[in-house]
């Protein structure tokens, strides 16, 4: 097995998992009994949890990753949408500090007949605006590409978009929710790119590209294959965000799956091995 950090000679950072709230939940289930289950199959994490949710999660001891911000459709590609925009933003900065979640997720809006240059520029300047506004938060802003079959219309429908926005702003407290599924589905080759510019790269969803299903072996993304080149360097959660008609259970096989990718069959085994 690998060491953790710390551990050996070979670093490599641990695998750190988590589950969006909105597609996992089972509908029946109490918050408290749910999140606990969620821990009890050794995730670390919950994603995009909604505020009468959460302080369920943190008592079963997960981390809070995310909450979403506004803006899918509506967003910031549109000037007139910025000073909205920015005050909502702020705001959930307040309540992504009070759950201690790092980070808000964020998104271009549509293109509505402008260009790409257009609402990239756009983009720009209104991040480079508000992430002065909420440093020392203690959040950070996580970008999110989505892809344009799924998504009509969305303006960062490739990859490319928010690695050139990234880069443009260059600020540590901007990094892109890189979804392995939207990407795939776009057509990008998330094996080339993500080990490039894995520094950008704060955070990743995981789906199969097969109407977003269970991540499986033999399926058309192969997750073992993306997963290994960037486990030295990349420390932040991997988010299970697919779609499954038995949440709970496919939920488990997700974990122990992704823990044999990384060489660990359990949290405890690589939390304690030192």
């Amino acid at each position: 097995m690998d060491n953790p950090p710390g551990c050996g000679e070979n670093k490599v950072n641990p695998l750190r998992l988590s589950l969006a709230d909105w597609c996992f939940r089972p509908p029946e289930a109490a918050a408290e009994a749910w999140f606990r289950q969620v821990r009890a199959m050794g995730y670390d994490g919950v994603e995009l949890v909604p505020a009468e949710r959460r302080q369920a999660a943190l008592d079963a001891g997960l981390e809070i990753v995310s909450l979403a911000g506004p803006g899918m459709a509506d967003g910031f590609s549109r000037r007139a949408n910025r000073a909205k925009l920015t005050d909502e933003l702020k705001r959930l900065a307040d309540e992504a500090s009070a759950c201690g979640a790092p980070y808000l997720v964020v998104f271009s809006g549509n293109r509505g007949g402008m260009s790409r240059e257009e609402g990239f520029e756009n983009c720009r300047e209104a991040f480079s605006g508000l992430l002065p506004e909420l440093r020392g938060s203690g959040v950070k802003l996580l970008f999110e590409m989505l892809n344009s079959f799924d998504h009509k219309d969305y303006l960062a429908d490739r990859e490319a978009f928010g690695f050139e926005l990234a880069d443009a702003l260059d600020d540590p407290d901007f990094l892109l929710l890189y979804d392995v599924y939207h990407m795939a589905k776009a057509g990008d080759d998330p094996y080339d790119s993500v080990p490039r510019h894995i520094d950008r790269i704060g955070h990743f969803h995981i789906a199969a590209l097969e109407k977003r299903g269970f991540p499986a072996e033999g399926a058309a993304i192969d997750y073992r294959r993306l997963l290994l080149p960037v486990r030295e360097t990349y420390t932040g959660f991997f988010g299970m965000e697919f779609l499954s008609g038995n949440p709970a259970e496919d939920a488990a096989k997700a974990e122990k799956l992704f823990r044999s990718y990384a060489g660990t069959e359990t949290v405890k085994e690589l939390r304690h091995s030192c």
